[in-house]
């Protein structure tokens, strides 16, 4: 039947992306129709890349944006085999940015890595951390400090009181008189 057509169509152009008002417009004066379909990410965010533009032809499987959600972000680095025993998930982290040395941007780590990386023998680690005002931006490098507890008592040494001379390693301090 005609109508069984119509609402077939009708399911048809929603599942394309068209909104009923896109749809209303259609029927009402298909001659002025702009065939333009408006396209509604399932999530709201911030496009970081467009493969697409107006005019363009584009494929279902196609990758048109990558859209990211920049009110936490997810910070990714690597552990040392020494500090395994340590971590687990939940642990504190700071990560610093030169981009803004001034600021520690606190989080929480949510994924230890299940292996050690073949060419690196590190251990791939994940922390979420918040993003007010979206200063952190994807790809940002920095440092990440996992707080293990692990010193509760320690010496601490700037890291340009360290001399490197072939396998010696030296620490110097300054006279106090």
């Amino acid at each position: 039947s005609m109508v069984a057509q119509s609402n077939g169509a009708k399911k048809q152009h929603i599942a394309s992306g068209m909104t009923n008002e896109d749809i209303n417009t259609l029927l009402a004066s298909p001659d002025d129709f702009e065939p333009v379909l408006t396209i509604r990410a399932p999530i709201s965010g911030t496009i970081i890349e467009r493969n697409a533009s107006p005019g363009k032809r584009v494929s279902m499987d196609e990758e048109l944006f990558i859209i990211v959600n920049t009110n936490s972000v997810h910070v990714k680095g690597n552990a040392f085999p020494e500090q395994l025993a340590s971590l687990r998930t939940g642990l504190s982290v700071e990560f610093l940015s030169s981009a803004y040395p001034a600021e520690r941007f606190a989080g929480r780590l949510t994924v230890v890595g299940a292996a050690l990386d073949e060419e690196t023998h590190t251990l791939p680690v994940r922390a979420t951390v918040p993003n007010p005002g979206g200063k952190l931006k994807p790809h940002l490098n920095g440092e990440l400090h996992i707080s293990t507890g692990a010193l509760k008592n320690g010496l601490s040494i700037p890291k340009k009181g360290i001399i490197y001379d072939g396998e010696n390693t030296f620490v110097f301090r300054e006279a106090v008189n």
